[in-house]
């Protein structure tokens, strides 16, 4: 992965899924645990923690529009 993951960036898992958030991210000697706050299909908040490895940033799907309020 040419670009570094860090806290606050929106990632997916590299075999799909939700979109998540990384909260925090613990090197252990060159390990990397990614930690990540989602929703589920029910819309309930969900933790988890995956390898570095098997995550992406997340890509909106071609004609998704995302507009932002300010």
């Amino acid at each position: 992965m040419t670009d570094q993951i860090k806290k606050g960036d929106v990632v997916q898992l590299k075999s799909g899924g939700p979109q998540m958030t990384v909260t925090d991210i613990i090197d252990e000697g060159g390990y990397k645990t990614v930690h990540c706050r989602f929703f589920d299909k029910n819309k309930n908040l969900q933790v988890a923690e995956f390898d570095e490895l098997e995550l992406a940033f997340y890509k909106a799907p071609i004609g998704v529009v995302r507009l932002h309020r300010g």
